[in-house]
């Protein structure tokens, strides 16, 4: 549901896209799948917001929620679970999202119905940006589309802070981002080619999805 904003956008759709796009490229390249890559996604995501937009971007894991439909009761998707009726995340069932000290960003909402597709009963989610000032988390109570609660688990954020600095992986993401990456309105490549020592030359492509909007609520 695409709905008016109480506030300035930090950074704008088309930015959005851009850096998902190229998030999603880098990491799919790298062999990993990006509907379940949320870390490295995320971390190479928070990795532009600094340094192009000077935005302090962290990555924050944990649960989260949020509403794809309306209604009376509307449709969820749940990344992490619900166990005896409180948010529940770990090392096997998690996300992770960006956040600032008053937004939170989610670089993985664009393609979210197939990372949530086994709990969302053949509910099409659309390809949407996910850019939401931290003050307006519904707290579980759910009411349009739109409406989404986080919930941080700080023993995840610091097993994740920890892990994806190891290894060498995260750091030739970064390189192959700083030699790919423009700011819109810049013409971007729609794939770089990359000398692998092992592998020998690879192609990194840009996500084919494009966004069809925004999650906001009215």
């Amino acid at each position: 549901m695409e709905g008016s904003r109480t506030s300035p956008l930090v950074i704008t759709l088309p930015e959005y896209e851009r850096i998902f796009r190229v998030v999603y490229g880098v990491v799919k390249g790298a062999g990993l799948n990006p509907a379940y890559a949320c870390a490295h996604l995320s971390a190479c995501a928070a990795y532009i917001l600094n340094k192009y937009y000077k935005v302090p971007g962290k990555i924050v894991a944990g649960a989260a929620f949020l509403a794809v439909t309306d209604g009376p009761t509307p449709t969820v998707a749940a990344i992490g679970d619900i166990r005896e009726g409180q948010p529940y995340s770990d090392q096997e069932c998690f996300h992770v999202w960006v956040q600032t000290p008053t937004y939170a960003f989610d670089f993985q909402a664009p393609i979210l119905g197939e990372t949530a597709a086994g709990k969302m009963n053949g509910v099409a989610v659309p390809p949407r940006m996910f850019q939401r000032l931290l003050e307006e988390d519904c707290n579980g109570d759910y009411r349009r589309a739109g409406d989404f609660a986080l919930f941080p688990n700080q023993e995840l954020i610091a097993h994740f802070n920890e892990v994806l600095f190891e290894g060498s992986l995260l750091t030739d993401m970064v390189s192959i981002i700083d030699a790919w990456f423009r700011k819109p309105p810049k013409p971007i490549k729609e794939a770089v080619q990359v000398m692998d020592p092992k592998e020998g030359a690879k192609l990194f492509h840009l996500a084919p999805v494009r966004l069809s909007g925004s999650w906001s609520t009215p």
